[in-house]
C-alpha cells in the first residue's frame, strides 16, 4: 500500500519530465543550440527524481513499520491486564499508557499529575509522595533504591492496586534523560479471595458462625485471661435428617440457619458460638456459673418453640457443663455436656415425632387434601376387613393398621396443594410430582421410627399388574397389607366427594373394584373385599 501512495505522489513530476523529453526529441527542435545542455540537465533531473522516489519510499516504509510496531506494542500493553504509564520530573503522565490505567483511575490520564492520581484526594499523602518522587529524579539512573521508598500499595476508588516503579533511560527524542515507569496491578480480587480463605478457615460457610477449628484459638484466649467459671452448652437440632429426607437438603440448611439465628439471640458479649458439625452447635461461655448456664439453656428451648416459618417445628436438645477449677480439661467438660444433651434428646424424641406428625396432618387437613374423617374411616375399615379375613386381629395388628391409616398419605403434605387439589387433569410433569408422595411418606415414617409402616406406605400405590408406582411391583411382590389397604383406601375415596368429582354410590364403587381386579387390585382380595362389603350392607339393613 505504501508503494502505491509513493507512485501517486510522483505522478506529476514524471508527467513534467515526459513532456520535456518529448519536446527535446521533437524533430523541429533538432537545430536548437541549447538542446544539448538542456538534455544533460533533464537527464540529471530524471536521476534526481528516481533517487528522491527511492528515498521517500524507504522513509515511508520505515515510518509505517514504526507505527505498526507502536500499535502492536500498545495492543500488547492494553491486553496485559496491568496498568503501564510513564512520567518525567514534572510528574505528569506521558501520552502513552495502557488501557488498564483508564479502568483503574476511571479517566484518561495523559497530562495528569501522578501524585494526584495516586493520592485520590488524600491531601496528607501529597507532600510526602511529591518529595519522594522528586528525590528519585535528583538521584539519576542509580536512584532505584530511592524508588523503594514509594508505597507499594494504593487504594484507588474501589480498587486495591499494587504499584511497582522503575527508573529507565528516556528515548533519544525525549527532552528529559530519565523517566519513571509504573506498573499498576489491581489485586482487589486476590485480596478478597485471601480474606475469604482466611474467613473460611475459622468460619462455617453456611451459617457464618465460627467453626470447629476455632475452638483451640478461643480456649487459648480464655486460658490466658482466666475466664473461670467456664461453661459450655452443646445444642443438637432435632429432626434434621427428617427435613433433609422429606424436603431436601436446602430446607435442612434453612433450618440450620434458623437455629443459628436463635443461638445468636442468646449469645452475650464475650461468648463464642460455634457450629460444631452437622446439626450440633457449641456455646463457649466464659465467666458463667452453672445457674446462668441453665437459664441460657431454657431460653434456647423457649426461643425455638416460638420460632415459626418452616414446615417442621424448630426443636433442640441441649446439654451443659461448668468448669470451676483448672483441673477439668475441655475434653472432659465436652463429654459431660454431650452425655446430658443425648439424655435430653432421648426424652424429647417421641414428643418431637408427634409434633412433626401433627404439623403434617394439620397441613393436609387445612388444605382439604386429607380429612381426618377419611383417616378414621379407612383405619376402621382396614381393621374390620383384616379381621374378616383372619377371623379377628391381635392388638398389635390392630395398632399397626391404625398407624398405617394415619400415615398412608402423609407424604402429600410436601406436595403443593394446587397440584394435589387440581380439578382438571394433571399434566405429565404434575403427575410425576404427585407420585413422589409415596417415597416422601416412606422417608418420613422411617425418620420417626415407623419402619414397618414405612415399607407399606411405599407399596400402597403399586398395582397388581405392575403398572403402579414408585417401583412397578407386581402381584405378590406387593406386601399383603399394602394390597389390602389399597382396596380399602380406593373404596373410601370413591364413596366420598373429592375435589375432582362427586362421590359414587356404594354399588357403583363395588362394581369398579370388580372391574379392576387383576389389574389394579389383587383379584383374590378384591373378591373377598366385595363379599365383605356385601356382608356389611346386609348387617346394616338388618
Amino acid at each position: 500500500m505504501g508503494r502505491d501512495i509513493n507512485e501517486k505522489l510522483f505522478d506529476g513530476e514524471r508527467r513534467v519530465v515526459d513532456k520535456a523529453e518529448n519536446t527535446v526529441n521533437a524533430p523541429e527542435n533538432g537545430a536548437n543550440p541549447l538542446l544539448g545542455p538542456y538534455k544533460s540537465l533533464l537527464g540529471e533531473y530524471k536521476k534526481l527524481l528516481r533517487q528522491s522516489q527511492k528515498v521517500y519510499y524507504i522513509s515511508d516504509s520505515q515510518g509505517y513499520l514504526v507505527k505498526k510496531h507502536q500499535s502492536e506494542l500498545q495492543n500488547l500493553l492494553d491486553n496485559a491486564n496491568q496498568g503501564f504509564l510513564t512520567f518525567v520530573k514534572d510528574l505528569l503522565v506521558k501520552r502513552q499508557y495502557s488501557a488498564e490505567c483508564v479502568r483503574i483511575f476511571g479517566q484518561e490520564i495523559a497530562g495528569k499529575s501522578i501524585v494526584d492520581l495516586l493520592s485520590q484526594g488524600r491531601l496528607e499523602q501529597v507532600p510526602l509522595l511529591t518529595e519522594r518522587l522528586q528525590r528519585v529524579f535528583s538521584g539519576g539512573i542509580e536512584a532505584n533504591e530511592d524508588l523503594k521508598q514509594i508505597p507499594a500499595y494504593f487504594s484507588i476508588g474501589t480498587f486495591t492496586v499494587q504499584v511497582e516503579s522503575k527508573m529507565v533511560a528516556a528515548p533519544d527524542s525525549e527532552n528529559e534523560s530519565l523517566l519513571i515507569m509504573m506498573i499498576l496491578t489491581d489485586i482487589s480480587a486476590q485480596i478478597e479471595a485471601e480474606a475469604k480463605i482466611e474467613f473460611l478457615s475459622y468460619h462455617d460457610a453456611l451459617t457464618g458462625l465460627y467453626n470447629r477449628a476455632y475452638v483451640e484459638v478461643a480456649l487459648a484466649d480464655f486460658a490466658r485471661e482466666g475466664k473461670l467459671p467456664f461453661s459450655i452448652i452443646l445444642a443438637d437440632m432435632n429432626g434434621l435428617k427428617l427435613v433433609n429426607d422429606v424436603f431436601g437438603h436446602l430446607q435442612g440448611d434453612s433450618m440450620l440457619c434458623r437455629l443459628s439465628g436463635v443461638l445468636r439471640q442468646v449469645t452475650r458479649k464475650g461468648d463464642v458460638l460455634i457450629r460444631w458439625g452437622g446439626d450440633e452447635f457449641l456455646l463457649l461461655l466464659p465467666c458463667t456459673e452453672e445457674r446462668e448456664c441453665s437459664v441460657l439453656c431454657e431460653e434456647i428451648r423457649c426461643r425455638c418453640e416460638q420460632s415459626i416459618g418452616e414446615a417442621v417445628p424448630l426443636s433442640v436438645a441441649v446439654g451443659a457443663a461448668t468448669q470451676t477449677q483448672r483441673t477439668l480439661d475441655f475434653a472432659e467438660l465436652f463429654s459431660l455436656a454431650e452425655s446430658r444433651m443425648y439424655k435430653d434428646k432421648l426424652q424429647k424424641s417421641k414428643e418431637f415425632r408427634q409434633a412433626v406428625l401433627q404439623v403434617f396432618q394439620t397441613s393436609l387437613n387445612d388444605a382439604c387434601l386429607e380429612k381426618k374423617e377419611h383417616l378414621q374411616r379407612v383405619g376402621k375399615m382396614a381393621v374390620d376387613f383384616a379381621g374378616y379375613l383372619e377371623g379377628g386381629l391381635a392388638v398389635e395388628q390392630n395398632r399397626f393398621l391404625q398407624r398405617l391409616a394415619e400415615l398412608h398419605d402423609i407424604g402429600k403434605a410436601a406436595i403443593a396443594a394446587d397440584v394435589l387439589g387440581k380439578k382438571s387433569a394433571l399434566t405429565e410433569e404434575e403427575w410425576k410430582i404427585v407420585q413422589k408422595h409415596s417415597e416422601i411418606g416412606y422417608r418420613l415414617a422411617q425418620s420417626i421410627g415407623e419402619s414397618e409402616v414405612a415399607e407399606l406406605i411405599l407399596a400402597i400405590r403399586e398395582r397388581w399388574d405392575g403398572n403402579g408406582y414408585p417401583y412397578r411391583l407386581k402381584g405378590e411382590e406387593i406386601p399383603f397389607y399394602a394390597r389390602l389397604f389399597a382396596l380399602v383406601d380406593a373404596y373410601d375415596v370413591m364413596t366420598h366427594d373429592q375435589p375432582y368429582r362427586q362421590a359414587l354410590t356404594r354399588e357403583t364403587a363395588q362394581a369398579e373394584i370388580e372391574a379392576w381386579k387383576g389389574r389394579q387390585f389383587d383379584p383374590v382380595l378384591a373378591e373377598r373385599f366385595c363379599a365383605f362389603l356385601t356382608v356389611g350392607s346386609l348387617q346394616e339393613e338388618a
